[in-house]
């Protein structure tokens, strides 16, 4: 496994006559491997990287008289290697190799070799420069099995997949062109999300078509080979936006659009969406939420997308027993487990959970497949959140073998109102600025506030603030607008909205607050203040914003 090529150069190169000792320390902290030797094999420098690399030290590697046997034991690559050295000895040129290792432990290594001659206390040296690639071949061997799940994919479609064909091998023709791994992938996802996705609906449209019968009868055969068609599509599809999703992720181009939402009302949904798979596999499953509205700043459709990944992969590897979701508000962070009492993971695997393309407990035949990315992406979610996830198995040791099952763990942190309004502020300024449109900040004030709390118990208080702040969202008409709630004040961020009509909502919630609190007979002992400010035209930031629709 040796590629080589050669650069000439304008003859050996002069090391200046500095000690090694003094550079011992800049060469150790390098990240690639460096090694200065004599033609006998004698090392004046071996670094700590290449001692990493090969598991020797500099004295190992002298005392052994020749270390290319030693990291060569094989004796055609030791031989190999010996008229690499002669052929630099005879050509004094820059030389770049790629070359297969043993380290000291017995693990093979590829690694990317650049020798020169240099001089160095008037006789010539090799200095030779170490970058180990094993995880960049490795990571290109994946890919190519990916590549290669794909086209066996397409290969199951009809005529009308010819294009998706095209596609791929124009895919495969510009990645062969690509030097990194890096660019590879970048440029595979984005001709996947761009190129892949538009033939794979018309297909899908086409094939569903036939088989609803919309353009003529079809026989039972013919309605058996379709429908396999349009599933291959449907998973197809599952794996272009799991790869697009990655991607994403990896390059940090994931947008999180970020809301309040209510964690319970949220899982809630989406266990009510599995429910039929529940009863078809005969699993019973255990909700433990808190009754109280415990809300998260997040982003609703990712998270949604992390509970769809963790509900589902315990159904696919739960035959019996239950799965159970629990929900905790704590001080600082809001924590959610999704445990099961399915077959669990072995030992070993726990730490590749949440790797790429990793699967564990698949069993051969057909059956729910995946792309071994949804765990990938789910961690990938929770992190941009600033939260964590972990995994735990087996998750009830006391149950019997194959109920012992898994716990995931995930834990989101919370925000104070303050931090929330500041970035919803910050956002809507911003989106303002880039639409050339204007933005609205509403502050509902409680005079006297502080003394209305000594009036009223902390449990009458919450009930008032939050009917008030129901009212407000019910009586604001469009969904993108805004409303936080901090103790005795209301904010309400109305986006692309001028004063005109900002008057206009100020008064609607007048009424309305007004009607809520006459009909509770508080209107005498609660008196709002309402203030209102436009941004730009009346606030050039944030700052200005908040104390002008304080003020007003």
């Amino acid at each position: 496994m040796n590629k080589q090529k050669t650069k000439d150069l304008d003859g050996q190169q002069k090391l200046p006559r500095l000690l090694v000792r003094d550079w011992q320390k800049v060469f150790d902290a390098m990240d690639i491997g460096i090694t200065m030797s004599d033609k006998n094999g004698c090392f004046e420098i071996f670094n700590s990287k290449m001692q990493a690399i090969t598991g020797y030290t500099l004295e190992q590697a002298n005392a052994c008289g020749d270390f290319s046997r030693l990291i060569y034991p094989d004796p055609l690559e030791h031989q190999e290697a010996l008229e690499r050295i002669n052929e630099i000895m005879q050509k004094p040129e820059y030389h770049e190799i790629e070359t297969q290792i043993q380290a000291k432990d017995g693990t093979k290594k590829i690694l990317s070799v650049s020798t020169s001659l240099i001089n160095y206390k008037d006789q010539v040296m090799f200095l030779s420069i170490y970058q180990d690639i094993t995880r960049r071949r490795k990571d290109e061997q994946t890919l190519e099995q990916v590549k290669d799940e794909l086209e066996i994919q397409a290969w199951g479609l009809t005529k009308a997949n010819v294009g998706i064909k095209d596609l791929y091998k124009e895919l495969e023709t510009k990645a062969r062109e690509v030097e990194k791994l890096s660019q590879v992938k970048s440029d595979f996802i984005s001709m996947v999300s761009h190129e892949l996705r538009t033939p794979l609906s018309i297909t899908k449209e086409g094939i569903s078509l036939v088989l609803d019968k919309t353009v003529g009868e079809i026989n039972e055969k013919q309605e058996k080979v379709l429908s396999t068609a349009r599933s291959n599509i449907d998973r197809l599809a599952r794996i272009i936006d799991d790869l697009l999703d990655v991607s994403k992720i990896e390059a940090g181009k994931v947008e999180l659009k970020r809301e309040l939402v209510d964690m319970a009302g949220l899982i809630r949904q989406i266990t009510s969406s599995f429910e039929l798979k529940l009863k078809e596999k005969n699993l019973e499953l255990k909700v433990n939420i808190p009754e109280k509205q415990i809300d998260a700043y997040v982003d609703p459709d990712k998270i949604a997308q992390v509970f769809t990944n963790l509900m589902g992969n315990t159904l696919k590897f739960t035959d019996k027993g239950y799965i159970e979701i629990s929900l905790q508000e704590k001080e600082k962070e809001i924590a959610c487990i999704v445990a099961d009492t399915g077959s669990g993971i072995a030992e070993e695997d726990l730490p590749k959970v949440f790797s790429k393309f990793e699967q564990f407990g698949r069993l051969p035949g057909s059956g729910a497949k995946g792309t071994g990315l949804g765990l990938a992406i789910t961690k990938g979610i929770i992190e941009l959140h600033g939260g964590k996830i972990s995994v735990e198995s087996p998750a009830w040791p006391s149950l019997p073998a194959g109920m012992q099952g898994t716990k995931f763990s995930l834990n989101l942190p919370k925000y104070t109102t303050e931090e929330i309004f500041k970035e919803y502020l910050n956002n809507g300024m911003r989106e303002a600025m880039e639409e050339k449109v204007r933005m609205t900040l509403i502050v509902i004030s409680i005079t006297e506030f502080n003394k209305l709390k000594q009036e009223f118990s902390d449990e009458k208080m919450g009930a008032i603030l939050r009917s008030m702040e129901g009212i407000i969202k019910d009586t604001l008409r469009r969904k993108g607008d805004v409303v936080l709630k901090d103790s005795g004040e209301m904010v309400v961020i109305l986006a692309d909205c001028n004063k005109e009509a900002a008057s206009s909502v100020e008064n609607r919630l007048k009424e309305a607050l007004d009607k809520y609190l006459t009909n509770e007979k508080l209107s005498g002992e609660i008196k709002l203040r309402f203030g209102c400010a436009v941004y730009p035209d009346e606030a050039k930031n944030d700052i200005e914003l908040i104390e002008k629709a304080k003020k007003a």
